[in-house]
């Protein structure tokens, strides 16, 4: 009988190779940011909200509609210390995805969406800006 193999998750964790950019502003219109360096190949990313300089303009409680199981479903600004991890997950071409989280396909820029429910007092193309200010992406 074939058993599963085993191993340390978290040390797995700890030995990726993680590399960092910023996001930069492109002439595309459907998908306006890019992380300029980040492959067309498969793996995992990070985003982190890491500069504080924008929070001063965000409310001080947001719902969470995710789940019904969290027993308080709001989120708390002003207890949040940065890094905030805003977003995790794996693809099959990491340069692709990055650009659809800010792009105009509101089927596939969750990223952006929940940025515009943040900062619900500003236009589209400043809530980008702050995405370029103030992301961090891995």
């Amino acid at each position: 009988m074939h058993t599963l193999t085993t191993f340390d998750v978290a040390a797995e964790w700890v030995g990726l190779e993680w590399t960092a950019e910023r996001l930069v502003l492109k002439s595309r219109k459907s998908e306006p940011l890019e992380a300029e360096n980040a492959p067309e190949s498969p793996g995992l990313y990070r985003v982190t909200w890491d500069s504080v300089a924008d929070w001063a303009s965000l409310p001080e409680h947001v719902d969470v509609t995710a789940s019904r199981t969290i027993a308080d479903p709001r989120l708390s600004i002003p207890g949040l210390q940065p890094p905030v991890l805003l977003t995790i997950g794996r693809t099959t071409n990491l340069r692709k995805r990055i650009r659809q989280y800010f792009g105009g396909n509101d089927n596939s820029n969750r990223l952006f969406m929940r940025m515009a429910r943040l900062l619900v007092h500003l236009p589209a193309d400043e809530i980008r800006r702050v995405a370029m200010r103030s992301l961090l992406i891995e």
